[in-house]
């Protein structure tokens, strides 16, 4: 992931959006600040930890997002309702996917739309499909062909247009805290 030079200015996403990201303290003012990076083309939300969190704490946090992640993703599928359905919860699985991600420093969630992208080669056939799954909030993206590693490397505004197919657009209402 890390290869010197070549990648000096790559680092952890999750750590950049507890860093640098811009905060809103929701309804009251013990409420924890959500955290979003303004620079980021998807719907995410962070809360930075002020110090260790017990248990019961790291659970909160993880229902707290989790919920502003449903939101988005509720306020997305009002505005497009045929561009996601939520998934059947029969057999106790969530409604929504998304991707999590926690550090020492913090918790951070990115509501999804989508797994993955379909790549392309020049002539319009399909390369394979880059899924992206926890590594995301890395700030890595994996790929299983080598093809596909060439590509994203001759085109690196592919990765806008991944990150655009598999998360929630920014200008979602539930961003707007």
């Amino acid at each position: 992931m890390y290869a010197g030079e070549a990648s000096s200015g790559w680092q952890i996403l999750v750590n950049s959006i507890l860093a640098d990201g811009e905060g809103t303290t929701q309804s009251t003012d013990v409420a924890p600040t959500v955290l979003q990076h303004p620079s980021l083309p998807f719907t995410h939300f962070a809360y930075r930890f002020s110090t260790a969190p017990s248990s019961s704490q790291l659970l909160q946090t993880y229902n707290d997002l989790y919920q502003l992640a449903k939101a988005a993703i509720d306020d997305f599928i009002a505005a497009n309702p045929d561009q996601l359905a939520l998934h059947p919860t029969e057999e106790g699985d969530l409604p929504i996917s998304y991707n999590l991600a926690m550090t020492t420093s913090g918790m951070a969630i990115l509501p999804r739309r989508s797994e993955g992208y379909m790549l392309q080669r020049e002539d319009g056939t399909d390369l394979g499909v880059v899924e992206l799954n926890g590594t995301a909030l890395g700030g890595t993206l994996m790929v299983k062909f080598e093809e596909q590693w060439e590509l994203l490397k001759a085109k690196p505004e592919t990765l806008d247009a991944i990150l655009e197919a598999i998360g929630i657009p920014k200008t979602s209402h539930a961003t707007k805290l």
